[in-house]
């Protein structure tokens, strides 16, 4: 995974007051393998001070030292950290700022997210109103959740998939490849796992280079299913979407790079092993 650092953060007068250690902490929160290329994420304090080597008083004043020279805020809270001006230099376009709108929705409302959408009005209109503690939903709702999941996994199994059948010239029967939905911005607003989410949330976080899906055909819905069955937590699908995004071959930057795409993330590689879990185990990192 790569970032960008700014030649010109070394002139900025309040990085030349910091001491060596404040230097030291200002680049890690901005290089850390946890950060997100919006500059909002979380992070605990225990693992700063442990990639850090410091101890935890130490932290807390580095936190007010940092936070007085503007740099950066922390949500001592929640443990979400802000670097003001990350996302100004590591993101660009509106996938990014549909990404770090999509990202907000995982900080469990931190003051900090109002902050950061008045810092960057142009995520403000990607970033969904009703902003949810999800955590808090699916501890207090579970139950009701897994039987609408259900519903909706039978649903669409009963309504969704054709049931049309060709047949092809070897004799054998080949489902033909019907559309099935057009993609619009509300899918993102269903529960995951629905097929709908699957596509708003690639959509939102795949790399810049990587085309947008516009339709849901039923060749489609049994890749996704399949991969929903490796993959069940939105957070696995997270961490494919920012390893991919760090991988300078995935996002077209070297070039040895190809076109990439949701089909190609589904398909198996030359190794049997699916591509969005070679992503996720950081195959192409670094390359």
């Amino acid at each position: 995974m790569y970032r960008t650092i700014e030649t010109g953060t070394w002139d900025d007068p309040r990085v030349r007051e910091l001491d060596p250690i404040a230097k030291l902490t200002f680049v890690y929160l901005f290089s850390n393998r946890h950060s997100h290329v919006s500059g909002i994420y979380y992070i605990p304090d225990v693992v700063i001070t442990h990639e850090l080597g410091i101890n935890r008083k130490v932290l807390d004043t580095l936190w007010h030292t940092l936070s007085d020279s503007g740099l950066c805020k922390r949500d001592h809270k929640l443990e979400v950290v802000w670097v003001k001006k990350m996302f100004h230099h590591q993101g660009r376009g509106e996938k990014n700022e549909r990404a770090a709108a999509n990202h907000l929705l995982t900080l469990h409302n931190s003051f900090l997210i109002k902050d950061f959408l008045a810092f960057y009005p142009a995520v403000s209109k990607f970033h969904c109103d009703r902003v949810s503690d999800r955590v808090s939903d699916r501890v207090s709702e579970v139950g009701t959740q897994e039987q609408e999941q259900e519903k909706e996994q039978e649903q669409h199994q009963t309504t969704l998939l054709p049931v049309e059948v060709k047949v092809s010239q070897n004799g054998k029967h080949k489902p033909p490849k019907t559309i099935i939905g057009v993609f619009n911005e509300s899918w993102g607003d269903e529960p995951w796992p629905s097929l709908r989410k699957f596509v708003a949330t690639y959509n939102a976080l795949s790399p810049e280079s990587w085309p947008m899906v516009k339709n849901l055909d039923s060749s489609r819905v049994k890749k996704i299913r399949d991969a929903i069955k490796d993959f069940p937590q939105d957070a696995q699908w997270d961490e494919v979407y920012r390893q991919a995004n760090a991988s300078p071959f995935l996002t077209g930057q070297c070039h040895a790079a190809m076109q990439k795409g949701m089909d190609w993330m589904l398909a198996k590689g030359k190794d049997c092993t699916m591509n969005f879990v070679k992503i996720a185990e950081g195959t192409y990192a670094g390359r």
